[in-house]
């Protein structure tokens, strides 16, 4: 899993956590804005955006106070190769919202062809 370098403030946090398709969720929801969070997740307009697990981990770190939610690239390939590591080829693709084409060239780019000999 991700150690959440690639994802900047509050959705790093979220992906260290194991929450990084509520790390994308809440990045195309409200990403470039300041918002408040509430003092607890249940029944929270938060909840219902990212699930209730996540929401508890946003309320743990930021609760009752303001803040930021930073704008991703749902599609950079730090994103399809860690925090998308243990999902297939189709979930990851729904999860960031681009084509299993573009997930598996981005895949495909960083292993090893085992048939291509080594020139060192």
């Amino acid at each position: 899993m991700n150690d959440g370098a690639y994802y900047p403030g509050i959705l790093g946090d979220l992906v260290r956590r194991n929450h990084p398709i509520a790390a994308e969720q809440l990045a195309r929801a409200w990403g470039g804005t300041k918002r408040p969070i509430p003092c607890r997740a249940d029944g929270t307009v938060l909840a219902d955006l990212i699930g209730l697990d996540a929401a508890r981990v946003v309320v743990e770190i930021a609760g009752g106070g303001l803040i930021d939610i930073p704008f991703i690239h749902r599609y950079h390939k730090s994103a399809i190769l860690l925090s998308y590591a243990d999902l297939g080829t189709r979930a990851t693709a729904q999860a960031l919202g681009c084509t299993e084409r573009h997930v598996r060239k981005v895949r495909a780019a960083v292993r090893p062809d085992p048939d291509q000999g080594s020139l060192l």
